[in-house]
């Protein structure tokens, strides 16, 4: 049995059938940041979760290279308050800063500012310590 739309119902009908098929078609916001860019462009993201020592401890890792540039940002949150933290990327010191009141620091390193950014790549560990104890950490 076939079903025919017609007059201002039909037409209200198709639309909310269409309506749907775009909402379910739709990229995330994560998939979208992800297409944006050109085809020599690599964006990777992940999240940091909380050590056993700073369970609340939280944050995110941003890499980026556009063929010619590196990006690299690594943030965390809710870590030890007024303390210095040192960002690793597979083990090495790539930086350091002092955390807020909020625990809150965050590291930026671009390739265009003259700064060593590392190679990132599926398996690459990101981590956030201090005083030689895990804050929050995350691999790609």
């Amino acid at each position: 049995m076939s079903r025919r739309f017609t007059g201002v119902l039909g037409a209200l009908a198709i639309g909310v059938a269409l309506a749907g098929c775009e909402q379910a078609l739709a990229p995330t916001q994560e998939q979208a940041a992800f297409a944006k860019g050109s085809s020599n462009e690599m964006r990777l993201e992940i999240d940091l979760a909380g050590s056993a020592a700073y369970p609340e401890a939280h944050g995110r890792a941003r890499y980026r290279d556009r063929g010619g540039e590196q990006e690299l940002q690594v943030q965390v949150e809710d870590g030890p308050a007024n303390a210095v933290v040192v960002f690793l990327v597979d083990g090495t010191a790539v930086g350091s800063g002092e955390t807020d009141a909020f625990g809150a620091a965050r590291l930026n390193l671009n390739s265009d500012l003259g700064h060593t950014v590392p190679g990132v790549g599926a398996g690459t560990t990101i981590s956030v310590e201090s005083g030689g104890a895990v804050v929050a950490s995350g691999s790609f």
